[in-house]
């Protein structure tokens, strides 16, 4: 038995482009498909249909009647799942903030190294990230420049505005570090290290860590001979809106259903930011590119997009909350004025059980299991 979908009644969505075009990408491409890919595509089709089981619920309020709430099917790379887990992250990040402006900081991979950093994501993701976080914490001990250990919160992101392979890694910065001896040394939220210097001691560890993960490959001979992009800026609104922009991609992927505006049968039309002229466009593409472009984000299973470094790591959060409580002491006048103030109210989590209509919650009366396995029919 298999739930069987009704295109006619699906709104242009990710589920609607893999129940049209998701069959034929199966057969055209076999067992080229990476296994992350087809657990993804599993998943998003499945993903709030009787296939994955659910709940019966009736609202007291309402003359409705009962109705069926599906189970998500919680997969990082769906764009139906996701907000609650944002919405959690971002209260537990909020925590542990201190009272100073942030600074962003990314580390973009030149366009000549992505197609062998695709191929080789399990070994040269992790390789991106030690390089990038190395050259911020050394940089950050380096007496010439602020001589203590930072803290730094880093967050992968794949994909550009129109979906295409473009790797990067951003990094919130709080602006203190702590000192050979304990002692807080505060940071020119404006100015970190001469970027030049930054980048260039990130592709001498990048290039190095990837030689020896992956012995034998080969670097383009161009990319040792132009700048690679690392940026560090200030925080544009303070430590709350740098925290919300690297939320967004935590438990978010590159293509969001609201950007798909039509599905046909032959193509997917989406919307996409143009950056330079601060404008909405559309873009059309064949189905098979579409799903390409958006499958290529999906990352290894187990691997974690989101790490933390120096005072922010998960060894040192006894140290993190013990510089906050002393920033909070020696900045107090400073914090009363700040939007991100610990007394700030708690992010609003979405409760499903809320009706719809009346916001009466909704009482649960019957449960009915996922089809399993075995027994799911096979795309054709």
């Amino acid at each position: 038995m298999h739930h069987q979908v009704d295109l006619g009644e699906l709104q242009p969505s990710m589920a609607k482009v893999l129940a049209v075009f998701g069959a034929k990408y199966r057969r055209e491409y076999g067992d080229r498909i990476p296994r992350a890919h087809l657990d993804a595509m599993d998943s998003m089709e499945w993903c709030r249909t009787l296939t994955l089981g659910g709940h019966i619920v009736d609202c007291p309020e309402c003359p409705e009647g009962k109705k069926y709430a599906y189970h998500s099917c919680n997969h990082r790379s769906c764009p139906k799942c996701g907000s609650q887990r944002t919405a959690k992250w971002t209260e537990d990040r909020r925590k542990e903030l201190l009272p100073v402006p942030y600074q962003m900081g990314t580390f973009t991979l030149p366009e000549e190294t992505r197609r062998l950093v695709r191929t080789h994501q399990r070994k040269l993701y992790p390789a991106f990230f030690q390089a990038s976080s190395e050259t911020l914490l050394e940089i950050g001990a380096d007496p010439k420049y602020i001589g203590g250990r930072l803290g730094l919160l880093g967050v992968l992101h794949t994909w550009s505005a129109t979906n295409e392979y473009h790797p990067h890694i951003h990094y919130m910065i709080p602006t203190v570090a702590i000192g050979p001896d304990g002692e807080m040394i505060h940071i020119n939220p404006n100015w970190l290290a001469p970027q030049k210097v930054l980048a260039a001691r990130f592709r001498k560890k990048f290039v190095a860590l990837a030689r020896a993960a992956v012995p034998g490959i080969e670097f383009p001979g161009s990319v040792f001979h132009k700048d690679w992009v690392v940026d560090v800026q200030p925080g544009a609104a303070g430590d709350e809106r740098a925290l919300r922009y690297l939320a967004r991609y935590v438990h978010r992927t590159g293509m969001s259903d609201h950007r798909i505006v039509d599905v046909t049968e032959k193509e997917v039309v989406f919307r996409y930011r143009d950056r330079q002229k601060k404008k909405f466009r559309k873009m059309r593409l064949p189905g098979k590119d579409f799903l390409r472009r958006t499958l290529q984000h999906v990352l290894p299973k187990g691997f974690h997009k989101v790490r933390y470094y120096g005072f922010w790591s998960p060894g040192a959060r006894a140290r993190l909350l013990e510089l906050k409580e002393r920033l909070t002491h020696e900045l107090a006048a400073k914090i009363a004025q700040r939007p991100s103030s610990p007394s700030r109210p708690a992010t609003k989590l979405r409760d499903w059980l809320l009706c719809p209509s009346c916001k009466a919650r909704r009482v649960i009366v019957g449960t009915f299991l996922p089809i399993p396995r075995w027994a799911r029919a096979a795309p054709t």
